[in-house]
């Protein structure tokens, strides 16, 4: 029997502190610390208000940047977003694929996310429904064979 030249690589999930030591490394995270350090907190304590208000006044800012964004969604049609050009124009199903996203060019950004939203949770709720009706005879395991 042949080995195989091919390494199995082990996934090891990285622990919390891995995580956020590699994102302290990234500069774009770098200079998001530089502009809340040497800008927006300063102007937060020039406010000189409460805990309370200042907490609610930037959750505030929050929310109406949130709405006034969700607005922009409601305005913006899907068509303006080119989504066409993330595709791979070499995969067997490109027209297909450029077909469905046209489909959604004269709808809101908004719309066009909360129809493909809702087909992707659809698509979930069939597979969900599929499970628990399949038996688990019914599985085709490639690896048993490999045995």
């Amino acid at each position: 029997m042949a080995k195989s030249k091919t390494k199995k690589v082990i996934h090891v999930p990285k622990s919390r502190e891995q995580l956020i030591a590699e994102m302290k490394k990234s500069a774009k995270w770098q200079e998001k610390m530089k502009f809340v350090k040497e800008k927006f907190y300063p102007a937060i304590l020039d406010i000189d208000s409460s805990i309370s208000n200042t907490k609610m006044f930037v959750s505030s800012i929050n929310q109406m940047m949130m709405e006034k964004f969700l607005g922009y969604m409601r305005e913006k049609k899907f068509s303006e977003l080119k989504m066409v050009e993330i595709l791979d124009k070499k995969d067997e199903n490109y027209d297909k694929y450029v077909a469905l996203l046209e489909l959604f060019n004269d709808l809101s950004v908004f719309d066009a996310k909360d129809m493909i939203e809702g087909m992707s949770g659809e698509i979930g709720t069939f597979i969900e429904d599929d499970l628990k009706e399949r038996k688990i005879s019914d599985l085709k395991v490639k690896w048993i064979d490999q045995l």
